[in-house]
């Protein structure tokens, strides 16, 4: 109160400001320059903790971001593989019948060479689509999240389970289709061989096939 009434007479007399910005000080009340120190710029402290969530929270965009275009990647090489895989057990039979009916296998190469090249294609497809699987991160944007349970979890679980089962057959079918084409030519082995060379091969290829759609 005495603050004011000193305002209110060097109003009216014309008495100097500073006089009553003193009072003021001693009463308690905020000068113009305490006002201005109250409005303050935010310590680095406080803006780390405003800036570092929104930061964490792009970097984790970017994470998903780039785990759902490894996965389309992903995807189309399994596709890919498994494709290739058909068609190579597709010139594989007609080799088979071919020399079944007496043609001679020089006269295969053709059709032997090609059943290679879709071979050798297939497994590139297939290394590939494992390097892209091992480099993208998790469903939650890092590489951390891949261990999480529950949830997408269990179907990359089976996923994974379907591409462990591919692997092992296409490892049968490799080894079959080496020993029937140098090894056992022109024993009695060589029949069973062929024979579980292609069912091994059209299994691992139906397993990747499948594994491509279920991948999360």
């Amino acid at each position: 109160m005495p603050y004011l009434f000193s305002l209110f007479l060097s109003v009216l007399l014309g008495l100097p400001a500073a006089s009553h910005a003193a009072d003021a000080s001693s009463q308690g009340f905020p000068t113009s320059e305490g006002r201005l120190a109250l409005v303050s710029v935010p310590s680095s402290e406080v803006l780390e903790q405003v800036v570092s969530p929104a930061a964490e929270m792009s970097q984790v965009q970017r994470g998903v971001e780039k785990r759902l275009r490894l996965l389309k990647l992903h995807r189309a090489l399994g596709i890919a593989s498994a494709v290739t895989m058909f068609t190579a057990q597709s010139f594989g039979l007609v080799n088979r019948i071919a020399l079944a009916e007496g043609v001679k296998r020089d006269d295969l190469q053709p059709t032997l060479a090609l059943h290679r090249v879709f071979v050798g294609s297939s497994l590139v497809t297939y290394f590939g689509a494992g390097a892209v699987a091992v480099g993208m991160p998790g469903p939650g944007g890092d590489r951390a999240s891949k261990l999480l349970s529950g949830g997408p979890k269990v179907m990359r679980n089976v996923h994974i389970g379907l591409a462990v089962a591919h692997a092992i057959a296409l490892a049968v079918a490799g080894t079959t289709g080496v020993l029937q084409a140098y090894v056992a030519r022109g024993t009695p082995a060589w029949e069973p061989l062929v024979t579980t060379h292609q069912i091994a091969a059209s299994t691992a290829a139906g397993l990747m096939l499948t594994a491509a759609f279920v991948v999360k």
